[in-house]
């Protein structure tokens, strides 16, 4: 019978992972268990209250502090371990994601050129269709207004060529490169925004979208115009600084 077992993982030695944080978090679980207790039972009616208030939140930002701390202790031998999973398999990927770019780009300038050319090819088929119609069309008058037939059998037969002309450059595709083994390289195309004008765009999402653009702005604004203080208030035209106060614990 072959063996289908498969290779022992990272830290396969090591106790499961469910017992390890069990041992970690037993005595955080325990005082978080107290410290819920209390602050359930707290009540801030005076400045007494309000003191033990005040000592009790330190007490448990204190030990949320400890938790997190726990946490990310516990949690950095995986990260090390996916960080050096990582590293391992990118020595094998890199150069193959390297190799298939630059094989990659070299189809897309040949495939860049060959649509060039269809595209020359394309143009000139307009440039004779549209030649050949207005012929025809020149014509087609002169025929009507001196009953020529020989001007008007002319006519017909110009823009029929205009016509097989027109459909000649209707046919001509965008440029496609096919291995003997059906793998297709094309061409595709992706569109996106560039700004001509910020201020009309400015001006646009303020009447359009006002809302969206605050929401967009107002992070925006301690980078360009730096953080409003109590003693640096910058004058910025269209914004107020407005203050806001908080309970902190120290």
């Amino acid at each position: 019978m072959p063996d289908t077992a498969l290779p022992a993982g990272i830290g396969h030695n090591s106790a499961p992972l469910g017992e390890v944080l069990a041992e970690i978090t037993g005595p955080l679980l325990e005082r978080s268990g107290k410290l819920l207790e209390a602050a359930g039972r707290a009540s801030c009616t005076d400045d007494d209250t309000a003191g033990k208030c005040a000592t009790l939140a330190k007490m448990i930002k204190d030990h949320t502090k400890a938790v997190d701390g726990a946490r990310t202790t516990a949690k950095e031998p995986y990260l090390q371990a996916g960080r050096d999973v990582d590293a391992h398999f990118k020595v094998i990927l890199a150069p193959l994601e390297k190799a298939a770019k630059a094989v990659v780009d070299m189809i897309d300038a040949y495939r860049r050129e060959q649509q060039r050319l269809l595209d020359e090819q394309r143009r000139r088929a307009e440039t004779e269709a549209r030649a050949r119609a207005e012929e025809a069309a020149r014509l087609a008058a002169e025929a009507a207004a001196t009953n020529n037939i020989s001007a008007e059998i002319a006519a017909q037969q110009l823009q029929e060529q205009a016509d097989a002309a027109a459909n000649q450059a209707a046919s001509i595709g965008t440029a496609t490169v096919t291995s003997d083994y059906g793998v297709k390289a094309v061409g595709t195309t992706s569109y996106g925004y560039a700004i001509d004008d910020v201020a009309a765009l400015a001006v646009w999402l303020a009447t359009q979208h006002p809302a969206e653009l605050s929401a967009v702005l107002l992070p925006l604004l301690p980078k360009v115009a730096g953080k409003p203080t109590k003693t640096y208030q910058p004058k910025i035209p269209g914004v107020r600084i407005e203050a806001t106060t908080r309970t902190a614990i120290r």
